[in-house]
């Protein structure tokens, strides 16, 4: 993104924009001497490298040289003093205001790098990433809840924690929504050849806005590490390293009681203890032959009692077809029955 003159609205003093000038070309000096870190090209370039640090895509010497670059740009955008801190948001052009972000890049950074002695780098970090939260709190570019947040202890009740988590991840997500709205206003801008200088300053506040709540997170995380070391180190140096506190002795165990000591149970069970693991007979084979013979018996009794029912029904059943009274009777009823269908005298509600 390009540096830009400031916009006729903001209506800037002939002084503030030839100081902004002056400003940018110190910038633009440094970055010839650098490796071309102060223009537009370099900053996305070292910003896409920020990102991939951040999404886990690169590698320790990558880290490393994204590390340097940025610490160069940002020694050079201190000495051009691009943001004046007597300056307002409307005061700041659009192309400055890109520059803002570099602290906070820088800060995030050095606390992702892993060096043996890593206290002063968690406070070269806080100091960086302190200095961007004390730039977008001047412009008021961050919620008061997530420097809060930052200045203070956690709260010690866990729903009220809780609490604060969810309401700074919504801020989080909605400042994410308004960027990702932004930046296709912005191509839209481009492609209807319109001016797109409304669209990129107000892409750069949404990301400034998000980069506020992301960076508030990062500081309070480094802010403890930085907290667990030095108590190590103070724990180190004084020759006392915590150990855990002794466990309390074991509360008496009331003793197991099965059951009741006079009970036909508990006679029970006790027999039982040395007995095999397999079922016991409970008669001898003559007894068991004896009730398979009873069984039998009695089986072939009822089957001779069925058999005896169904031969008299039987006979019932023949006696009744030599009946002439009842032949005639069950005609008649058949021949009533052909000339009489069924529903016939069904007068289906007509009477």
């Amino acid at each position: 993104m390009a540096d830009e003159a400031p916009r006729a609205s903001d209506a800037p003093t002939t002084a503030a924009t030839a100081t902004t000038t002056a400003a940018a070309t110190v910038v633009a000096t440094r970055a010839s001497s650098t490796g071309g870190l102060g223009d537009g090209g370099s900053f996305s370039e070292l910003q896409r490298g920020y990102r991939r640090v951040v999404e886990c895509e690169a590698d320790g010497v990558e880290t490393a040289e994204v590390t340097r670059r940025m610490a160069q740009l940002h020694a050079a955008v201190a000495a051009a003093s691009l943001v004046s801190r007597n300056e307002t948001l409307d005061d700041i052009s659009t192309g400055s205001l890109k520059y803002l972000l570099v602290p906070f890049y820088l800060g995030d950074l050095i606390s992702r790098g892993y060096t043996s002695n890593r206290i002063p780098m968690l406070k070269r970090a806080i100091a960086s990433m302190s200095s961007f939260l004390e730039d977008v709190e001047r412009l008021k570019l961050v919620h008061p809840d997530d420097l809060f947040s930052v200045r203070t202890e956690s709260p010690a009740d866990p729903s009220a924690a809780r609490a604060m988590k969810l309401a700074q991840y919504a801020r989080e997500k909605q400042a994410k929504q308004a960027l990702q709205q932004q930046v296709v206003a912005s191509d839209l801008a481009r492609k209807r050849n319109e001016d797109p200088e409304e669209a990129d300053r107000e892409q750069l506040l949404c990301h400034l806005r998000l980069s506020a709540i992301q960076c508030c997170q990062q500081l309070k995380m480094t802010q403890q590490e930085l907290d667990m070391l030095e108590q190590i180190e103070k724990m180190k140096a004084t020759g006392r390293m915590p150990t855990a506190p002794p466990r309390p002795p074991p509360p008496p165990q009331q003793p197991i009681t099965i059951l009741p000591v006079a009970s036909a149970s508990r006679l029970q069970v006790q027999s039982r203890v040395f007995q095999p693991g397999y079922s016991l007979p409970t008669m001898t084979p003559e007894q068991a032959f004896e009730l398979d013979m009873q069984n039998n018996s009695n089986y072939i009794v009822r089957q001779a009692d069925t058999t005896t029912r169904t031969e008299e029904t039987e006979r019932d059943e023949d006696a009744g077809d030599d009946d002439p009274d009842a032949v005639n009777k069950a005609r008649r009823w058949d021949a009533w029955k052909d000339t009489h269908p069924t529903g016939s005298g069904n007068k289906k509600g007509q009477g």
